[in-house]
């Protein structure tokens, strides 16, 4: 289909949609049904951590008792977060975060159990995004759909 294009000089120029425009509608596609949730997903479980460790970390900081069992931190997509115990489904259903994050808190500063924690959780946090990216099929997605 030509598009005609009207110049100032009233002049009409005949185009072609071009190889970038149709690479350019495929990627908003695939924006508006794959990658909007997965990156929904990972802001949120982000926002919920981040909150942990900075406003809440007093809050988090007593539920991280050395004394309990292994303890995970989890970010949830709706920007709230939980210390519990893992999953007891085998295998889990998502990636499980570091497990064990209370056990480190009265060996070492509070600051570098905090930097350990941040660490254990941009990690799970990458894992997540890959797991999500991987069962909706991203490794799939032909090269042409990603090359501009």
């Amino acid at each position: 289909m030509e598009d005609k294009l009207t110049q100032p000089n009233n002049a009409t120029i005949s185009q072609k949609p071009t190889t970038a425009i149709k690479e350019l509608q495929i990627i908003m596609k695939l924006t508006t049904n794959f990658f909007v949730p997965v990156f929904g997903d990972f802001k949120g479980r982000r926002a919920g951590l981040i909150k942990t460790l900075t406003t809440d970390v007093e809050d988090f900081y007593n539920q991280c008792d050395p004394d309990k069992e292994n303890l995970c931190l989890y970010g949830f997509p709706s920007e709230q977060w939980e210390v519990n115990l893992p999953a007891e489904e085998v295998p889990p259903e998502l990636p499980e975060p570091v497990l064990g994050i209370n056990f480190a808190r009265d060996s070492m500063p509070e600051k570098d159990w905090l930097s350990l924690v941040v660490v254990h959780s941009d990690s799970w946090l990458l894992a997540i995004a890959y797991y999500f990216g991987a069962r909706f099929g991203f490794d799939n997605l032909t090269g042409d759909a990603f090359s501009v």
